[in-house]
């Protein structure tokens, strides 16, 4: 599997475990079950994120660093957006947000490698 494609799946999966963790907050999950989802959901955010960010930069060593950099701008804004409301909506709203983003990339990607090499 190609890293592009990793990172894309990444971030679908991450953006649909938070989905799943508002869904379980609004039936009364309770704590342990929340910050697993919580966790698991930043993991694979933070993948898609960095994979995202690689792709913005053209030099290699610009990459590395733009797909550091891109997580952590990304989770400075989490933060300030959760000092607004309810930590699991919004959550699952940029979970949602998240999913928009990565399936149409992830079907692309898909459809490049089902072309083959000459696609690219």
């Amino acid at each position: 599997m190609a890293p592009r494609t990793l990172a894309d799946l990444c971030g679908a999966l991450g953006g649909l475990v938070w989905v799943v963790r508002w869904i379980l907050a609004a039936n009364g999950a309770g704590d342990a079950v929340l910050g697993a989802t919580y966790g698991a959901g930043l993991a694979l955010l933070a993948i898609g994120v960095a994979g995202a960010g690689a792709r913005l930069a053209g030099v290699a060593w610009l990459s590395g660093v733009v797909a550091v950099c891109f997580p952590v701008l990304a989770w400075s804004v989490l933060m300030v957006l959760h000092e607004s409301g309810d930590h699991a909506r919004i959550d699952g709203l940029l979970g949602v947000l998240a999913l928009v983003a990565w399936v149409p990339l992830l079907r692309r990607s898909r459809h490049r490698a089902r072309l083959g090499a000459h696609a690219a």
